[in-house]
């Protein structure tokens, strides 16, 4: 049986395309390109499907294809019941359909490089996120001059990462970075497992740091002290409490949404005089667009970015002041976009139906890395638009995916594993 593997030629192309994919926020592209990368690749996957006719995993792909979407194509159903209620524009069912339809090509990318190169495929994208990154710094040293770099950089880290000068606000690269920064987090765990992980650790260590996403760097703190109590329990204290974390989560999403719909979230950033960098001002004008009820049924997906885009284009209040492109908090966009309910199932989705499934079929490892990729999202969510970021979307589910694949390949070859 031909392996995809194995073909030099392959993994060039994969790595070139994605690449230029993590390349998009270069002056070199459009914006679609990234889109155009990944169709590509789904396009390699189908082709050597055919060449080698290697269908093993290719069952449990097409499962994977339908747990990672079932959250899209529920979110897709949802809206348009709620489109239909509302006899909404196609301005707003049009960008709803388009940020699903991104989202589901994300997942179809990670499948088709799973396919192909299996455990092999979390470091190609590696390279090729590495690849992407280096090429924006280059780009970000020319454009704000060889001389300045070195001084920025002191000022940067003499501060301690807190003040940003142009050529580190050049590097804020939100979608890569948070990216990088679940690799940096995945090699971290994983350095014992190969020599090479330490160097690709230092390496995501380095653009992370370049990044300046803080609120990244929060997350893989609080993901480290889970870690670290996992390590602690048994395989089944530790699929226990996998069993029941979405409770916390839930509970937790919800007081987030309630402190931001109060005044909670006021009091807080005015006694630790919290720089919300103008998100204060556009929570509270959306206050009024929802409520905190059990009875709020939502707008429906896509409805807060469109609106976001409308208000600035007519510079109404605070968005002809200030330029938001979107809510910069993905809790409260899901809550007002999906209602209470649809929320609670948002949330239930990510910590218990994704994390089972993954565990049931491809191991406590796998499942322990979608545990990590939860949190992770979702602590980012509270401050960013990562939801829609392809990237770090890709990465969540990429590098668990390769786990599970990894574990039944040693299961098929007579291997014993933990499970």
């Amino acid at each position: 049986m031909k392996e995809c593997g194995n073909y030099l030629w392959l993994k060039i192309a994969y790595i070139i395309c994605m690449t230029l994919a993590f390349m998009d926020k270069t002056q070199f592209f459009p914006w679609y390109m990234k889109y155009a990368m990944m169709v590509a690749v789904i396009g390699l996957g189908f082709l050597m499907l055919l060449y080698t006719g290697n269908f093993r995993h290719v069952a449990y792909l097409f499962e994977a294809v339908f747990v990672l979407n079932l959250a899209y194509i529920a979110m897709i159903i949802f809206s348009v019941l709620l489109w239909i209620r509302e006899f909404q524009t196609m301005t707003f069912i049009s960008r709803g359909c388009s940020t699903i339809l991104y989202l589901m090509l994300g997942v179809g990318c990670v499948i088709s490089s799973v396919y192909m190169f299996r455990e092999k495929a979390v470091e190609y994208t590696f390279i090729a996120m590495v690849l992407g990154n280096t090429v924006i710094l280059f780009q970000a040293a020319v454009n704000q001059g060889i001389g300045t770099i070195f001084q920025d950089l002191s000022v940067f880290i003499r501060s301690g990462f807190v003040e940003t000068p142009p050529f580190i606000r050049a590097l804020e690269i939100h979608d890569l970075t948070f990216g990088i920064t679940f690799y940096c987090l995945y090699y971290l765990i994983c350095i014992r497992k190969h020599k090479r992980n330490v160097i690709y650790f230092g390496i995501a260590f380095f653009f992370t740091i370049l990044g300046v996403k803080r609120i990244a760097l929060a997350a893989v703190g609080v993901i480290l002290v889970i870690y670290g109590l996992m390590k602690l329990l048994s395989d089944n204290s530790a699929f226990r409490i996998a069993k029941i974390i979405w409770i916390p989560a839930v509970l937790i999403c919800y007081f987030y949404v309630y402190s931001v719909h109060g005044t909670l979230l006021d009091r807080v950033v005015e006694y630790f005089n919290i720089d919300m960098m103008g998100r204060q001002e556009l929570y509270d004008y959306f206050r009024s667009y929802y409520q905190f009820s059990p009875t709020y049924v939502g707008k429906g997906i896509g409805y807060i970015t469109r609106t976001i885009e409308q208000l600035t284009e007519a510079s109404v209040g605070i968005f002809g002041e200030h330029y938001f492109g979107s809510m910069h908090n993905d809790i409260l966009l899901y809550y007002i976009e999906l209602g209470f309910i649809g929320f609670f199932c948002w949330i239930w989705y990510h910590f218990r139906t994704r994390i089972l499934w993954i565990w049931k079929s491809g191991g406590k490892e796998a499942g322990l890395i979608m545990l990590y990729a939860a949190v992770y999202l979702f602590i980012t969510y509270t401050t960013d638009n990562t939801s829609v970021y392809s990237f770090v979307q890709i990465t969540s589910i990429l590098l668990p995916l390769a786990e599970a694949v990894n574990y039944r390949d040693k299961l098929e070859g007579g291997e014993m594993l933990e499970h």
